[in-house]
């Protein structure tokens, strides 16, 4: 309410056009030369000045310097919108009225006035905590002196509101913050900051997020049909401190390996070229509550022409990454932040292929109908061998009945040289491929001869159902490696369908890591782990928890659940590799 001018003795004082000051009356001017010179007579002293000054802005009279403010508010009192109040003496019967110049002071001494007391100095203060690019930090920690601690809002303000004026050391603090995007995890503080009377005082601050340790990758969350192959055993760690990159840095400050072959658990990913495959993004925090600087990552493909970013801009600790395939061969993808590489995957990129696979059900002496569902075994080979950018295409040649075959049925009767026992008790590798390869040559010709049902195709694989009825030593065969003719001995499970695409996976020319000639399609460090117990494995985005288990001759330790190995589980046996990838006769 109002603002004291003039001296203590005075006891005059500026108000607003609707405050009351009871006991004073209204100075009244004769025109504006009159008020103005009133007001620069009493407006001298500079405590009184600063006083004048907020109360001025209190009405939105500010002017260009302390002169114009005297001259607006000279307008101002003419207009009636501010008034001087000063002290009325009491009234005498018949004297005037209140609203003028009171009669001077009476005859004998006067009582000397009390002095008024000085108006307590007031200042503003508001503290501003943002990074480096102007982005605000909220939660962030500031204090000020004696004014005590608060916390940003989401605007990345601290308002101190109305303070003592004086000189405070100001700092802002939050954890996994710096005052560098690559600096260490620290405050930045300004001493001495003068926070006048009188005054609104800004100060800015910075806190800037922390980049991450590394950015890891996963298979995406959203299912098979959403991603080709992911492959995380190839270049599994070589020891218990190998993770990633070794040692994993502070701030994700390293060197790209020099040959993709390095065990520091980079992963690969397969693509189809014209296609896109999505994975899982996963930034390393350095603490529990360090934030990375995920926005200012970028994300390159080197060779650029192998494959592309989709997904250019990351904006949650976890998120789906997508790439999509542009030409057959193999690439590097780089997370870069501030000019230094935190995370990558290797790119194998090819032109998908269509395998045509032509399935049947046989009949003979000794085998009845087995019983199979095209749709199914597609679905799960689709699965398989999606990861080595192959779609498959079954066509059911229903049943092929040659138990009027007299020739066969001959050389059928050598598979079982146990009386009363099953299919290849007792036999060799070399009357089993005599067999098997009559076996597809009649199937071959009786379908040929058909006039009416279905018909192979050129160029198809043969998948055969030959379930015999005394049962069989194994699950199925492939007459030979890289033979278009396979055979399957069992009625149709889970695990039977993964172990027919196991079969179609030799009539592809890949081998059991311990075949002799498998040494280039495993990485070493995997195949050399056959026969030696397998540790548990936790589930992964892509890959199913393994129980731990015993050696087995044809299981990798370290990859049990390869395509192309004896894990026992085998409805959950269904990965494939970069090297098998590569081996792959896809055509």
């Amino acid at each position: 309410m109002g603002t004291r001018i003039g001296d203590i003795s005075s006891r005059l004082a500026l108000m607003a056009r609707h405050d009351v000051a009871t006991g004073s009356g209204r100075r009244r001017f004769l025109d504006r030369e009159e008020a103005l010179r009133f007001l620069q007579r009493h407006i001298s002293d500079e405590e009184i000045l600063a006083g004048v000054r907020r109360f001025g802005q209190g009405l939105g009279l500010e002017g260009r310097g302390d002169r114009g403010l005297i001259e607006r508010l000279a307008d101002a009192l003419m207009a009636g919108d501010v008034w001087v109040a000063q002290p009325v003496a009491p009234s005498v019967p018949g004297g005037g009225g209140g609203g003028e110049e009171p009669p001077g002071p009476g005859p004998g001494p006067q009582p000397k006035p009390k002095p008024q007391p000085k108006p307590k100095p007031e200042a503003e203060l508001i503290v501003w905590v943002k990074d480096l690019n102007g982005k605000p930090v909220e939660g962030a920690t500031v204090t000020a002196g004696a004014l005590g601690s608060k916390q940003t809002d989401k605007d990345g303000k601290a308002d101190y509101g109305k303070v003592t004026p004086g000189t405070y050391d100001i700092t802002a603090e939050k954890k996994g913050h710096g005052k560098v995007r690559r600096g260490k995890e620290e405050k930045d503080e300004k001493k001495g900051v003068a926070v006048p009377d009188g005054s609104k005082t800004e100060v800015n601050l910075v806190q800037h997020p922390e980049c991450a340790n590394v950015a890891f990758f996963e298979g995406t969350t959203n299912g098979l049909t959403k991603y080709y192959g992911f492959d995380h055993k190839t270049n599994i760690k070589a020891a218990a401190n190998g993770e990633y990159w070794v040692p994993v840095p502070d701030k994700g400050n390293v060197v790209l390996a020099a040959s993709k072959a390095t065990r520091d658990e980079t992963r690969w990913v397969s693509v189809a070229v014209g296609k896109e495959t999505e994975v899982e993004i996963n930034f390393d925090f350095k603490g529990d509550e360090c934030i990375p600087c995920i926005e200012n990552c970028t994300y390159t493909v080197d060779p650029a022409d192998v494959a592309e970013v989709v997904t250019t801009k990351i904006s949650a600790k976890k998120a789906i990454f997508r790439i999509k395939g542009k030409k057959a061969d193999e690439a590097t993808l780089k997370v870069t932040c501030d000019g230094d590489d935190i995370g990558r995957f290797y790119i194998w990129c090819e032109v998908e292929k269509e395998l045509m696979i032509d399935v049947a059900g046989i009949i003979t002496n000794r085998a009845g109908a087995g019983t199979y569902n095209v749709a199914t075994l597609q679905t799960r080979m689709n699965e398989i061998f999606r990861q080595m950018l192959i779609s498959v295409n079954l066509k059911d040649l229903g049943t092929i009945d040659l138990s009027a075959n007299a020739a066969l049925a001959t050389i059928e009767n050598t598979e079982y040289p146990v009386p009363g026992g099953q299919y290849q008790q007792g036999t060799n590798a070399a009357t089993d491929q005599a067999f098997l390869t009559a076996l597809d040559n009649a199937a071959q010709a009786a379908v040929a001869a058909r006039t009416t049902g279905p018909t192979g195709r050129a160029g198809a694989r043969r998948l055969y159902w030959y379930v015999p009825t005394a049962g069989a030593v194994f699950g199925g065969e492939n007459v030979n490696i890289g033979h278009p003719a396979t055979f399957i001995y069992q009625n149709e499970t889970a695990g039977v369908r993964t172990n027919a695409a196991h079969e179609i996976g030799h009539s592809m020319k890949l081998r059991h890591p311990n075949d002799g000639g498998s040494a280039a399609q495993f990485a070493p460090h995997n195949r050399a782990t056959v026969n030696t117990a397998v540790p548990g494995y936790a589930a992964t985005n892509t890959e199913p928890l393994v129980a731990a288990g015993a050696a087995a001759p044809n299981v990798m330790a370290n990859d049990p659940v390869n395509l192309m190995g004896y894990w026992p589980d085998k409805a959950n046996a269904m990965r494939l590799r970069y090297h098998q990838w590569k081996a792959a006769d896809r055509s």
